[in-house]
């Protein structure tokens, strides 16, 4: 059972410190493709991440103090109208501006957590000091430098499951005696759309045909992590250094212009030695969908695209596709 002053999201443009700062527990939800079957809330034809989502968060065995929904598609703003029909829990819908390059956008941004702010107080939150927040700040900020710390040393599975469970508990799980990445498999990132809870076995389909993610670089993994915080900014001005690190430095498909995405690929495809990049999304994802072609023309290694649908991807169907991939990047 999740808290009850517990506020869920999946947007990685929510700062879980701001809520926190509030006194309230952040809970960035990793939907499952088999709770959307047993709870389904939206019919077909809309992407099954948003789908899988409205279900979690409505499952009657959850009970979160409210839900942040985003306007970054089209597809979860209407899964926010789903969900204030189907449920009591107050729903927050943020505009997070498209165009991210602009002091109108950045003071936009800046005014919607604020108005995320007031909500929460509304909530039975409380306003933070800047003290307050800056010490969230931090804490935060900490942990993920630990977890940065350990993608060296665990393999991209282990990883992306310590990821999740920091994001969904706010706690990082112990290390490993023993997981290390290996040296003899093919390199390959795993980019695009978020991944449900359901997909962790996608990492696990991957090793068995020869290859080891050593970047997940989708919208739920390592790519959408913020940067690290400037300790000196956060005394100054403790919101001011969140908007930046969320708003103005997160690489997306959904921004305009979205420059920032192939920057960050360009430089961690060299750094990280990627000799191919396997690019999911969800059936019915409109943005990451819409930039798969033009990325796969742009990536300086091959790219395998897929999808993943309602149901759990086609382990057989998807082994060979894969199996093939890392033969022909071995050759």
């Amino acid at each position: 059972m999740t808290p009850t002053k517990s506020i869920a999201y999946c947007c990685p443009f929510v700062p879980p410190e701001w809520i926190a700062a509030h006194g309230l527990v952040p809970v960035r939800v990793s939907p499952s493709i088999a709770t959307a079957q047993q709870h389904p809330l939206i019919a077909a034809g809309v992407c099954s991440y948003a789908k899988a989502f409205v279900s979690e968060i409505c499952d009657p065995q959850q009970s979160f103090a409210a839900v942040i929904f985003t306007t970054t598609c089209d597809q979860m703003r209407r899964a926010g109208e789903v969900a204030q029909e189907a449920q009591e829990t107050p729903v927050f819908l943020m505009t997070v501006p498209a165009t991210w390059q602009t002091a109108t956008s950045v003071a936009l941004y800046r005014e919607e957590l604020k108005r995320l702010g007031r909500f929460l107080v509304r909530l039975g939150g409380h306003a933070p000091s800047d003290a307050q927040l800056a010490e969230q700040a931090e804490l935060f900020d900490c942990q993920r430098r630990t977890l940065r710390e350990r993608r060296g040393v665990i393999d991209g599975e282990t990883f992306a499951e310590h990821l999740r469970k920091f994001q969904t508990t706010n706690q990082l799980p112990d290390l490993p005696s023993a997981v290390p990445a290996s040296r003899d498999m093919v390199r390959l990132a795993l980019a695009g759309g978020p991944l449900r809870r359901d997909d962790g076995s996608i990492f696990s389909w991957i090793r068995q045909a020869g290859g080891q993610v050593v970047l997940d670089a989708t919208e739920s993994g390592e790519m959408t992590l913020p940067p690290p915080f400037s300790r000196r900014q956060l005394q100054d001005d403790p919101l001011g250094e969140i908007v930046d690190a969320y708003f103005g430095q997160i690489p997306h498909a959904m921004r305009r212009p979205n420059s920032q995405l192939y920057h960050y690929f360009q430089t961690a495809l060299e750094a990280k030695q990627i000799q191919g990049v396997i690019w999911q999304q969800t059936t019915w994802c409109d943005i990451w969908a819409a930039e798969a072609q033009r990325f796969a023309e742009w990536c300086p290694v091959p790219v395998l695209q897929w999808d993943t649908g309602d149901e759990r991807t086609d382990h057989a169907r998807i082994a060979t596709r894969l199996e093939a991939f890392v033969e022909m990047l071995q050759s």
